[in-house]
């Protein structure tokens, strides 16, 4: 079952009417909301970088992604779909072992350097 079409004339009657009343509101004080965001959006220090880090890595997981993708994986040599992934950087999908096996010369590069940067991350983790 689809989706009812969204409603496009609704939204862009509001735009307007949404960016007068934020106009309103914070009339003369634009000023102070920018330094407040120069401090802690534009120029964040090591502990907010690594929190916000933390919060993308949570985000965008391989779990989490894999749950919102309609098409099941797909096999990174013959297309076929697959049920095996990569299991250093869980990055690729194949369908069977021969398949891995051919593309490990291809992939092994980017596993290193998926593998070596998840491991940095952990261990900085652990150490924090």
């Amino acid at each position: 079952m689809d989706p009812p079409p969204a409603k496009k004339d609704l939204v862009l009657e509001q735009v307007p009417e949404i960016r007068d009343s934020i106009l309103k509101k914070y009339v003369g004080k634009w000023s102070k909301i920018a330094k407040k965001q120069s401090k802690t959006h534009f120029n964040p220090n090591k502990t907010d970088l690594k929190d916000q880090a933390k919060r993308w890595a949570d985000t965008y997981n391989f779990d989490v992604l894999e749950g919102l993708l309609t098409d099941p994986p797909k096999c990174a040599v013959c297309g076929e779909p697959a049920t095996k992934r990569c299991s250093r950087c869980q990055n690729e999908w194949y369908c069977r072992r021969e398949c891995q096996v051919t593309h490990w010369p291809k992939h092994k590069a980017a596993c290193n350097l998926l593998h070596d940067s998840l491991q940095k991350v952990k261990e900085e983790e652990q150490t924090s």
